[in-house]
């Protein structure tokens, strides 16, 4: 398109495979401004976490975070071109969490433009621990 605007988009990225029982996995969460002009106000993110996934954290530099509604928001200028600072939103998985869930992260606020980018998610494969049933540990009879 053309004209000035203001485009914020977001992306959500994690490393590797996480397995049931998993503690301190983590989504990093980036919010870009890929339009021409700087943005204006206060800018929200959320994580809607899927179903077993429990959030033990979530911050990034400069950024007002709340664990529990899973929302960062800053009110700083993001330039065209430029990003903020990563969110960072380490989670526990349950021992009972299903084969693959799908982790959805919105942004809002700051005189966006064009919506069309606003959500991305992220599909994130769970292993299958070790253990059978809610045993970590099973040992032999001797």
């Amino acid at each position: 398109g053309t004209g000035s605007t203001v485009d914020l988009a977001v992306t959500t990225t994690h490393s590797g495979n996480f397995s049931q029982g998993d503690t301190g996995d983590s989504y990093a969460i980036t919010v870009n401004n890929i339009g021409n002009i700087s943005s204006a106000g206060t800018i929200t993110v959320t994580d809607a976490l899927p179903a077993g996934l429990v959030a033990t954290a979530i911050g990034g530099v400069g950024w007002n975070a709340n664990l529990n509604t899973l929302t960062c928001t800053r009110s700083n200028t993001l330039f065209a071109g430029a990003n903020y600072p990563p969110i960072v939103v380490t989670v526990n998985v349950a021992s009972n969490a299903p084969a693959s869930v799908t982790n959805i992260v919105t942004v809002s606020g700051g005189g966006d433009a064009i919506p069309a980018n606003n959500t991305a998610s992220d599909a994130t494969s769970i292993n299958a621990s070790a253990g059978s049933g809610n045993a970590v540990w099973v040992w032999p009879r001797l």
